[in-house]
């Protein structure tokens, strides 16, 4: 036994480190940490499941790609930690983070995520989404090219949205109409 006997829900995998969120609503975390992707407010690598620090419980949904983790808090709030160098963690800084921070002004209404290598994009009850990150070819659907270090509306998709996926550099949406 490493820490996980029983209670998980579901897992996410990112490039070297894989998170689990339990039953409970706490989510564990490990394997490669050198950006705080693990969440324990430290960079050293994880070989066993290791708590986040303030995930203990209250969390619905869990996203990991290449060196970043995000959560979908029972509010429908959003928090990622890990790699930030394009502004992919959405709180308006580049600075790597090592424990779950807020992503800027999503505080509630978030239903899922989709999560690119450097980008990530956010579908809100209403069936808008909003991208943020690594924006060179354009990912994050803003009609430009730069980063974007908070969600910014995609262009023409304020609602009608019924999914997300993104990957590598690019990101797609499936509208409700099919």
């Amino acid at each position: 036994d490493v820490g996980i006997a029983s209670g998980v829900v579901s897992v996410a995998l990112g490039d070297e480190h894989t998170c689990a969120l339990f039953d409970t609503g706490g989510v564990k975390c490990w394997g490669r940490n050198d950006h705080g992707q693990v969440g324990n407010n430290s960079t050293l690598n994880r070989q066993v499941p290791t708590d986040v620090v303030g995930l203990a419980a209250g969390v619905a949904k869990i996203y990991a790609k290449h060196q970043q983790t995000c959560a979908i808090l029972d509010t429908g709030a959003v928090k990622c930690w890990g790699l930030n160098g394009r502004g992919q963690i959405g709180n308006n800084g580049t600075l790597d983070r090592q424990v779950p921070t807020d992503v800027t002004g999503l505080g509630s209404g978030v239903t899922a995520l989709a999560l690119g290598d450097e980008h990530v994009c956010a579908l809100d009850t209403g069936g808008g989404v909003h991208c943020w990150g690594r924006n060179d070819r354009g990912q994050v659907g803003n009609n430009g090219t730069l980063d974007r270090q908070v969600p910014t509306q995609v262009v023409g998709l304020s609602s009608g949205v019924a999914a997300i996926y993104a990957h590598h550099q690019q990101t797609c949406a499936l509208m409700a109409t099919g």
